[in-house]
Protein backbone atom coordinates (compact mmCIF):
# COMPACT_ATOMS: atom_id res chain seq x y z
CA UNK A 1 0.00 0.00 0.00
CA UNK A 2 1.00 3.56 -0.75
CA UNK A 3 1.28 4.91 2.83
CA UNK A 4 0.28 3.70 6.63
CA UNK A 5 -0.28 6.21 9.55
CA UNK A 6 -0.56 4.48 13.63
CA UNK A 7 -2.14 6.82 16.39
CA UNK A 8 0.63 6.66 19.51
CA UNK A 9 -2.00 6.16 21.70
CA UNK A 10 -3.78 2.94 20.00
CA UNK A 11 -1.47 0.28 18.20
CA UNK A 12 -4.27 -0.58 16.07
CA UNK A 13 -2.39 0.29 11.51
CA UNK A 14 -4.76 1.97 10.08
CA UNK A 15 -4.58 2.89 6.04
CA UNK A 16 -4.18 6.44 4.82
CA UNK A 17 -6.76 5.82 2.30
CA UNK A 18 -5.06 7.20 -0.45
CA UNK A 19 -7.29 7.09 -3.79
CA UNK A 20 -3.86 5.94 -5.64
CA UNK A 21 -1.05 3.62 -5.04
CA UNK A 22 2.85 5.18 -5.68
CA UNK A 23 4.11 2.94 -7.61
CA UNK A 24 1.40 2.53 -9.72
CA UNK A 25 2.37 5.76 -10.91
CA UNK A 26 3.94 5.84 -14.36
CA UNK A 27 7.20 6.60 -14.25
CA UNK A 28 8.13 9.54 -15.99
CA UNK A 29 9.90 9.38 -19.70
CA UNK A 30 10.95 5.64 -18.77
CA UNK A 31 10.39 3.42 -21.91
CA UNK A 32 7.16 1.36 -22.34
CA UNK A 33 7.09 -2.24 -21.16
CA UNK A 34 7.93 -5.02 -24.29
CA UNK A 35 5.40 -7.28 -26.07
CA UNK A 36 4.61 -10.44 -26.33
CA UNK A 37 7.13 -13.34 -26.66
CA UNK A 38 5.99 -16.69 -26.53
CA UNK A 39 8.64 -18.79 -25.62
CA UNK A 40 9.13 -18.77 -21.68
CA UNK A 41 10.38 -21.17 -19.65
CA UNK A 42 11.12 -22.15 -15.97
CA UNK A 43 12.14 -25.50 -14.33
CA UNK A 44 10.57 -26.81 -10.97
CA UNK A 45 12.94 -25.26 -7.99
CA UNK A 46 15.35 -22.43 -10.10
CA UNK A 47 14.83 -18.79 -10.13
CA UNK A 48 16.16 -18.92 -13.60
CA UNK A 49 14.18 -18.13 -16.53
CA UNK A 50 14.77 -18.22 -20.06
CA UNK A 51 13.55 -16.80 -23.74
CA UNK A 52 15.49 -17.43 -26.92
CA UNK A 53 13.26 -14.03 -28.17
CA UNK A 54 12.73 -11.80 -25.03
CA UNK A 55 16.08 -9.52 -25.70
CA UNK A 56 17.07 -9.09 -21.84
CA UNK A 57 19.15 -6.30 -20.51
CA UNK A 58 20.58 -4.54 -17.67
CA UNK A 59 17.70 -2.31 -17.76
CA UNK A 60 14.56 -5.57 -17.18
CA UNK A 61 16.48 -5.60 -13.97
CA UNK A 62 13.53 -5.27 -11.39
CA UNK A 63 10.95 -4.73 -13.98
CA UNK A 64 7.92 -6.98 -13.76
CA UNK A 65 7.59 -10.74 -15.49
CA UNK A 66 3.72 -10.75 -16.88
CA UNK A 67 2.31 -13.95 -17.78
CA UNK A 68 -0.74 -14.40 -19.94
CA UNK A 69 -3.38 -16.91 -18.13
CA UNK A 70 -0.91 -16.55 -14.71
CA UNK A 71 2.33 -18.60 -14.98
CA UNK A 72 1.00 -22.04 -12.55
CA UNK A 73 4.53 -23.13 -12.29
CA UNK A 74 5.05 -19.69 -9.74
CA UNK A 75 2.40 -20.31 -6.76
CA UNK A 76 3.87 -18.78 -4.00
CA UNK A 77 1.77 -15.41 -4.82
CA UNK A 78 2.95 -11.96 -5.17
CA UNK A 79 4.79 -10.05 -8.08
CA UNK A 80 7.70 -11.89 -9.78
CA UNK A 81 10.36 -9.64 -10.87
CA UNK A 82 13.37 -9.55 -12.44
CA UNK A 83 16.47 -9.58 -10.05
CA UNK A 84 19.54 -10.12 -12.24
CA UNK A 85 20.16 -10.94 -15.89
CA UNK A 86 22.17 -13.45 -17.11
CA UNK A 87 22.28 -12.73 -20.54
CA UNK A 88 19.52 -11.84 -23.79
CA UNK A 89 18.59 -15.32 -23.29
CA UNK A 90 18.54 -15.48 -19.09
CA UNK A 91 17.43 -14.10 -16.26
CA UNK A 92 17.12 -14.70 -12.29
CA UNK A 93 13.38 -13.93 -11.03
CA UNK A 94 12.72 -13.11 -7.24
CA UNK A 95 10.97 -16.33 -6.56
CA UNK A 96 11.73 -20.04 -7.87
CA UNK A 97 8.99 -22.09 -9.85
CA UNK A 98 6.92 -24.67 -7.94
CA UNK A 99 6.83 -26.24 -11.51
CA UNK A 100 8.64 -26.82 -14.73
CA UNK A 101 6.69 -25.24 -17.69
CA UNK A 102 7.95 -24.02 -21.26
CA UNK A 103 6.28 -21.87 -24.05
CA UNK A 104 4.06 -19.51 -21.84
CA UNK A 105 3.25 -16.30 -23.53
CA UNK A 106 5.05 -13.63 -21.29
CA UNK A 107 5.60 -10.22 -21.57
CA UNK A 108 8.51 -7.60 -19.67
CA UNK A 109 6.44 -5.07 -17.92
CA UNK A 110 6.97 -1.79 -18.30
CA UNK A 111 9.15 0.35 -15.69
CA UNK A 112 7.85 1.08 -11.82
CA UNK A 113 8.29 2.58 -8.76
CA UNK A 114 9.56 0.47 -5.95
CA UNK A 115 6.48 -1.18 -3.82
CA UNK A 116 7.60 -0.83 -0.22
CA UNK A 117 8.49 2.66 1.05
CA UNK A 118 9.77 2.59 4.66
CA UNK A 119 11.13 6.15 4.80
CA UNK A 120 8.62 8.58 5.95
CA UNK A 121 7.68 11.77 7.54
CA UNK A 122 5.33 14.20 8.41
CA UNK A 123 5.35 18.00 8.41
CA UNK A 124 4.75 19.17 11.25
CA UNK A 125 3.34 22.73 10.00
CA UNK A 126 1.32 21.32 7.13
CA UNK A 127 0.34 17.39 8.09
CA UNK A 128 2.26 16.67 4.46
CA UNK A 129 3.45 13.40 4.63
CA UNK A 130 6.67 12.68 2.43
CA UNK A 131 7.82 8.96 1.43
CA UNK A 132 10.37 7.43 -0.04
CA UNK A 133 10.07 4.10 -1.90
CA UNK A 134 13.63 2.68 -2.21
CA UNK A 135 12.84 -1.24 -1.16
CA UNK A 136 13.97 -3.48 -4.32
CA UNK A 137 13.17 -6.54 -2.48
CA UNK A 138 9.13 -6.38 -3.39
CA UNK A 139 9.53 -5.58 -7.08
CA UNK A 140 10.27 -2.56 -9.69
CA UNK A 141 13.28 -0.67 -10.53
CA UNK A 142 13.27 2.95 -9.58
CA UNK A 143 12.83 5.24 -6.25
CA UNK A 144 10.51 7.93 -6.08
CA UNK A 145 9.70 10.65 -3.77
CA UNK A 146 5.92 11.16 -3.00
CA UNK A 147 3.89 13.17 -0.54
CA UNK A 148 0.65 12.75 0.49
CA UNK A 149 -1.28 16.44 1.03
CA UNK A 150 -4.03 14.89 3.79
CA UNK A 151 -5.37 11.57 4.68
CA UNK A 152 -7.72 10.90 1.45
CA UNK A 153 -5.55 12.73 -1.04
CA UNK A 154 -3.65 11.36 -3.83
CA UNK A 155 -0.47 10.41 -3.88
CA UNK A 156 1.75 13.21 -5.37
CA UNK A 157 4.71 12.43 -7.19
CA UNK A 158 7.37 14.75 -6.39
CA UNK A 159 11.06 13.32 -7.74
CA UNK A 160 11.69 10.21 -9.39
CA UNK A 161 15.25 8.76 -9.11
CA UNK A 162 17.17 6.48 -11.38
CA UNK A 163 17.78 3.39 -8.95
CA UNK A 164 17.71 2.57 -5.08
CA UNK A 165 18.59 5.40 -2.83
CA UNK A 166 19.08 5.89 0.86
CA UNK A 167 15.61 6.80 2.39
CA UNK A 168 16.41 8.41 5.52
CA UNK A 169 14.42 11.94 5.90
CA UNK A 170 15.52 14.77 7.65
CA UNK A 171 13.19 18.31 7.94
CA UNK A 172 14.91 21.51 9.10
CA UNK A 173 14.18 24.85 8.26
CA UNK A 174 11.47 24.44 5.46
CA UNK A 175 14.18 22.12 3.66
CA UNK A 176 13.24 18.24 3.26
CA UNK A 177 16.75 16.27 3.13
CA UNK A 178 17.16 13.01 1.63
CA UNK A 179 20.24 11.64 0.86
CA UNK A 180 22.45 14.63 -0.30
CA UNK A 181 18.94 15.82 -1.82
CA UNK A 182 17.38 18.76 -0.48
CA UNK A 183 13.78 20.26 -1.45
CA UNK A 184 11.79 22.52 -0.62
CA UNK A 185 8.70 21.39 1.21
CA UNK A 186 5.23 21.53 -0.66
CA UNK A 187 2.81 23.35 0.19
CA UNK A 188 -0.51 23.09 -1.55
CA UNK A 189 -3.14 25.54 -1.76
Amino acid sequence: MTAFANDRDDPTQALIASPNLHYLTAVPGAPAGRGLFTDGALTQNSTTFTSATAAFTQADVGRLIRFVNNFAAIDSGGAIYINAVQSATSVTLNKAAGGSQTGRNCMVDRDMFFRSAFYGAVDPATGVYYCIANDNTSGGNRSVLFAIAYPGARAELLESYPSATPGEMVMWNGYLWSHQARRQLTTWA
